[in-house]
């Protein structure tokens, strides 16, 4: 599952959930909906490894899940 953030800030809000003990989260540069290389962070299991969730940073794709009728 990918999440789009609006910010480096932002994510690293959203990550403070994952307790550092049970999950990892490395950068990992993610291809965006609007095809541009960003800045991303997986996030997985420590335990098995898996990934759980994908967290890309992209204003524009951000933007475009909160508001789907926007045209940029």
């Amino acid at each position: 599952m990918t999440k789009y953030f609006n910010s480096v800030d932002a994510v690293s809000d959203y990550a403070q959930m994952y307790p550092a003990s049970l999950f990892r989260v490395e950068p990992n540069p993610q291809r965006c909906q609007c095809n541009g290389v960003r800045c991303g962070y997986e996030v997985s299991d420590k335990q098995d490894c898996e990934i759980l969730e994908t967290l890309v940073v992209c204003p524009v794709c951000a933007n475009r899940i909160i508001n789907p009728n926007t045209v940029q």
